[in-house]
């Protein structure tokens, strides 16, 4: 599923560690379109997609790190 950032602006999100460059990206791609979000929590891989898969936010994540993991309601 793809959303925007503007669909996103609202959620809480799951992010990996700031000096990880999936969060730079996002946090990037956030500035740049002047949209504050709601980070609700930083942490590892498997911390974050354990978190999305209880419904506790939405996990930005690459699609290659998916690959590690056998979930199949990604």
């Amino acid at each position: 599923t793809f959303l925007s950032l503007q669909e996103l602006k609202q959620e809480k999100l799951l992010l990996s560690p700031h000096n990880t460059s999936m969060s730079r990206i996002a946090l990037q791609a956030f500035a740049q379109h002047e949209i504050q979000p709601h980070i609700f929590h930083y942490g590892r891989l498997e911390t974050i997609i354990s978190m999305a898969i209880e419904n506790s936010g939405i996990a930005l994540v690459m699609k290659k790190s998916l690959t590690m993991f056998q979930q199949d309601h990604f």
